[in-house]
């Protein structure tokens, strides 16, 4: 069975690998199954720290930004330019916090963390 890696192109490239005959496998070896080329299968070499700080870009990405209704061209490296982008507003909105600042009425990670809003509850 193929691993799964969300869809498009990774996922048709991964059904190729697996279902290709091992040349080279030394007898009774056990075939080698590919690992998922998500994010998944590489955050074990990712410093804790470094592990924490994605996990809350991801959160904000999704409850403070019009990520997942984002319309996003299906072109080489857009998705990932998109995602950088997000990163960085939310770093500076972290930073801002980090600094002691007073948010604004409007600022969407105060309105994502405000107790009534349980429209986008994760």
């Amino acid at each position: 069975m193929a691993a799964r890696s969300g869809g498009g192109e990774d996922e048709r490239q991964t059904d190729c690998v697996l279902s290709r005959p091992d040349r080279g496998r030394s007898q009774g070896a056990e075939p080698r199954e590919r690992v998922d080329p998500g994010t998944v299968a590489r955050t074990e070499r990712i410093p804790i720290e470094r592990r924490a700080e994605a996990a809350v870009i991801a959160w904000m990405r999704h409850r403070t930004t019009a990520y997942d209704s984002l319309a996003i061209p299906r072109v080489r490296g857009k998705r990932r330019e998109v995602r950088r982008v997000l990163a960085e507003r939310s770093r500076e909105l972290l930073g801002r916090y980090r600094r002691g600042e007073t948010p604004a009425t409007d600022c969407p990670l105060a309105l994502a963390l405000a107790p009534g809003d349980r429209s986008r509850s994760a």
